[in-house]
């Protein structure tokens, strides 16, 4: 393990020092950070990397240009496999908000009039 990339980050229920919440790091995509049940709970949130979902929708939007001539089945199914991707990749519990909008950001994208 290299020094510089591996540090132990005391996280968890009782991790936070004098009530304060343990730092948030980014590891394989998700941002994990200290949260709370409906009930009050304590729990692990692994929500999307911002950056990743910023990074991925300009991707998109891109490769929808370029294929902006092709047939709508064809594109539909591109789409639909963009999708398919993300949900089974960054589906986890309470990372709900993270599906909502690259669903809505592709449901713009694709409903939007392309200059000619």
């Amino acid at each position: 393990m290299h020094p510089e990339k591996t540090r132990l980050i005391p996280f968890g229920l009782f991790a936070g020092k004098g009530g304060s919440k343990p730092p948030t790091f980014n590891f394989l995509g998700f941002t994990h950070s200290v949260g709370k049940t409906r009930r009050g709970g304590f729990t692990i949130l692994r929500q999307t990397m911002r950056q990743r979902l910023r990074a991925k929708l300009s991707e998109v939007k891109a490769e929808l240009k370029r294929r902006m001539h092709l047939l709508i089945p064809e594109q539909g199914a591109y789409l639909r496999s963009v999708v398919a991707r993300h949900v089974r990749y960054y589906g986890v519990p309470m990372n709900g908000w993270a599906i909502g909008v690259i669903f809505g950001s592709l449901q713009n994208l694709t409903t939007t009039d392309w200059p000619v």
